[in-house]
């Protein structure tokens, strides 16, 4: 079995499944590397949760993980209700930079946790959060969390703040404030 390289071809095993086979390979030596990575991330998210715990004030615990080095890629890790709770034990204007880091399934969670008292839907705890994630310098990262939250909650959002009237129905409305015709 001959194999010769640069513009010679391999003589014995065919090429398109030697190439296969070593893409299989690369893929799955790809794929551990990856667990391995987040297995190691979820270990350190889990160690610093571990010490902030033992802190005394939320502001301690606070500041102890957005000292970590690697904060960006930590605090997506982490579970969104310890990320909560964190948040709400600081106040969310100190803790800005939890809520911009968080990812979208995390910030979904905030709501959830925060807006949501069994069927009802708070609409300015909702607006609170989004005003807090607003303000993010990374305007991507807003419209992700932005284009996670339920379809349901954007509804009773536009519900609590807009009015329509079908102008065929109530040809003359008399509504307060702001008002859009449209065709």
């Amino acid at each position: 079995m001959a194999f010769e390289t640069d513009s010679e071809t391999l003589e014995g095993e065919p090429t398109q499944a030697l190439l296969t086979q070593a893409d299989r390979a690369a893929k799955r030596a790809e794929e551990q590397a990856e667990r391995a990575a987040l297995e190691a991330l979820e270990a350190k998210a889990l160690v610093l949760m571990r010490e902030a715990a033992a802190l005394d004030s939320p502001k301690q615990r606070l500041d102890l993980l957005l000292d970590a080095a690697d904060i960006d890629t930590l605090v997506p890790s982490m579970p969104a209700e310890q990320l909560f709770f964190m948040v709400q034990g600081v106040g969310l204007s100190d803790a800005l930079e939890l809520v911009h880091l968080s990812s979208p399934e995390q910030f979904v969670s905030f709501i959830d946790l925060d807006a949501w008292k069994r069927d009802e839907l708070s609409v300015e705890k909702v607006i609170t959060w989004l005003r807090a994630a607003g303000t993010d310098a990374d305007d991507e990262r807003f419209e992700r969390k932005l284009a996670a939250l339920d379809i349901e909650v954007l509804e009773r959002m536009l519900q609590s703040a807009l009015r329509i009237w079908d102008l065929e129905e109530t040809p003359d409305p008399d509504p307060e404030g702001e008002v859009f015709r449209s065709p």
